[in-house]
């Protein structure tokens, strides 16, 4: 184990950088959208309503940027850092 809490602390700093949690209100006609949230994002949640899908995702930087316009409001906020059990199964 000599090395893993910095490995750990690099990969949560990583991640962390580079996720944000965003809301998305996709039209019903671009399920295209939500199978790349699904793919390229953490889901957290989606719901289905009259006029399209409301997805709740940690998104990369460079996908919030592309679904901006679909963007439930303009706040949005870093994801948060992951939590990485050591092998005695506590947080780092």
């Amino acid at each position: 184990g000599e090395g893993l809490d910095s490995l750990r602390k690099r990969l949560a700093d990583y991640f962390s950088d580079r996720f944000c949690s965003q809301r998305y209100e996709l039209p019903a006609n671009r399920w295209d959208l939500v199978a790349l949230l699904h793919r390229e994002a953490r889901v957290h949640d989606q719901e289905v309503n009259g006029s399209g899908v409301i997805v709740h995702a940690a998104v990369p930087e460079k996908l919030r940027r592309a679904l901006s316009r679909f963007a439930v409001s303009d706040e949005w906020r870093e994801w948060d850092r992951p939590q990485w059990s050591g092998a005695d199964g506590s947080s780092a």
